[in-house]
């Protein structure tokens, strides 16, 4: 196995176990490094957006249209090869509730 596939199995693990806000800081980091590392090694484009800015675990909200402010809980590569984020969303009225959006429907919390 190579190393990103290690890591990507303690990952499953630990997340089989706990959830990710019982994470630390530390293996959140490595998550998003393990991500990074497999997005780059599969050759995946990653279209026209800042993938530092968007990580697992980064609070981000829809750009346009209706609100969706939420957290990036996955990030995952279509069979075309396209990256999509899963943001869990944060609101009051719909918290929890999934939805999956490219990079150019998303922007960090804090940009406006």
């Amino acid at each position: 196995m190579s190393k990103v596939e290690d890591v990507a199995a303690a990952i499953g693990f630990v997340l089989d176990n706990r959830s990710w806000e019982d994470c630390g800081e530390g293996f959140k980091e490595a998550c998003r490094e393990c991500a990074a590392a497999a997005v780059a090694a599969m050759g995946i484009p990653t279209g026209h957006y800042d993938v530092q800015r968007l990580q697992l675990g980064s609070r981000v909200r829809k750009v346009r249209g209706y609100g969706f402010p939420g957290e990036i809980v996955s990030v995952f590569a279509t069979k075309a090869g396209n990256i999509r984020f899963v943001v869990e969303a944060t609101g009051e009225d719909y918290g929890g509730m999934l939805h999956i959006f490219n990079g150019e429907q998303l922007a960090a919390a804090d940009e406006h």
